[in-house]
């Protein structure tokens, strides 16, 4: 009565029944043993090598042919995706159900040697006048990192000037490298700006040196201020100070300044004179009056009231006034004010005596 076909493994024990048709029977047991020791056989003896540059996400299973399941898929246990660089062992199951197993063994070799692509080919110039303090990385592309930053080692700031070649470096991770140059050009052709629009006029004594005046640079460098002028002089009068700005990149600017040198003594010769054209101290002598041409002269009274005023004076005063009167003033004392340069502040003050 055991139904066929008997496929399930181990031992089976058939009882075998004879009928005489005469209501005798007698029976008889016989063994039926199934074992399948047959291990299922790869249907491709040599697994080909899956080769790759970044990943593996899925596998396509070999199989096997088994002496009583047939066709096999096989298994393996690896985690996919696969993106480790290098080679790896993949080991393929066979199991037929009946306790059989083989293996078989199918290389992956994930290889990338693709460098990253710089995303643009060529990199604009960087251009400053005093100093770069900060970079914007430049991009590639890589066949398995995707977007990459560059990097370069030069350190920052940047100050010195010139022509700079910067050195990007593309790295993917994998130890394949690309590299890109740009240019960093640092050129600095503006010149210092005095910190005086204009000079004002500068009034010393003589063999008194000059105060050197100052400007401001845009890359805030130390300005040499320098003249091929005299800075000190030995006698009075008016002179010019050309001035000369120059910062350490060799950029210049230029500016004058007036000068009003005056001297120790100063004032009139003398403070008697006698203006009756007899050829004795006829005139008020004005000492260096002539080295100053931008001067004024002004005679008062003892009360005051103004009889004489000249601009551009010569070195003399005769006598006779312009103001109130116009012929020799009368005998007695009279104030003077000589303003050796007209603007300044220092003025001097005499008296003088006339007589006839």
């Amino acid at each position: 009565t055991l139904a066929l076909p008997i496929n399930t493994q181990g031992t089976h024990a058939l009882l075998w029944t004879f009928e005489d048709g005469n209501g005798n029977t007698s029976t008889q047991t016989q063994i039926v043993l199934l074992k399948d020791d047959i291990a299922p056989i790869p249907d491709i003896p040599i697994l080909p090598t899956i080769t790759a540059s970044c990943e593996i996400t899925s596998l396509s299973p070999p199989t096997a042919t088994d002496n009583c399941q047939g066709k096999i898929t096989g298994f393996q246990t690896l985690a996919l995706p696969i993106n480790t660089q290098g080679t790896h062992a993949l080991l393929w199951t066979f199991e037929d159900g009946n306790g059989n197993t083989s293996t078989q063994t199918q290389i992956v070799l994930l290889k990338d040697d693709i460098a990253p692509v710089p995303d643009n080919p060529i990199l604009p110039t960087i251009t400053a006048t005093c100093e770069i303090t900060a970079l914007s990385p430049p991009t590639a592309t890589d066949n398995c990192a995707g977007k990459i930053t560059g990097f370069q080692t030069l350190a920052l700031p940047i100050n010195t000037q010139g022509t700079h070649a910067l050195l990007w470096t593309f790295e993917d991770g994998n130890g394949n490298t690309s590299t890109q140059t740009q240019i960093v050009l640092l050129k600095d052709d503006i010149a210092p700006v005095p910190d005086e629009l204009f000079l004002s006029s500068l009034t010393i004594l003589i063999d008194t040196e000059a105060p050197r005046p100052t400007a401001t640079d845009n890359c805030q460098q130390n300005v040499k201020v320098n003249t091929l002028d005299p800075t000190n002089f030995p006698i009075p009068g008016t002179y010019l100070i050309g001035w000369i700005f120059e910062d350490t990149h060799g950029n210049i600017s230029e500016q004058e300044q007036d000068v009003l040198v005056l001297g120790t003594l100063t004032g009139a010769v003398n403070n008697y004179i006698t203006p009756n054209n007899d050829g004795v101290n006829d005139y008020l002598l004005l000492k260096n009056i002539l080295r100053f041409p931008k001067n004024s002269v002004q005679v008062f009274t003892r009360t005051g009231r103004p009889v004489y005023k000249q601009l551009n004076a010569k070195n003399h005063w005769d006598g006779h006034g312009n103001i109130e009167y116009h012929e020799r003033v009368p005998r007695g004392i009279y104030y003077y004010i000589i303003d050796y340069y007209r603007g300044n502040t220092t003025q001097f003050v005499g008296w003088v005596y006339v007589d006839y």
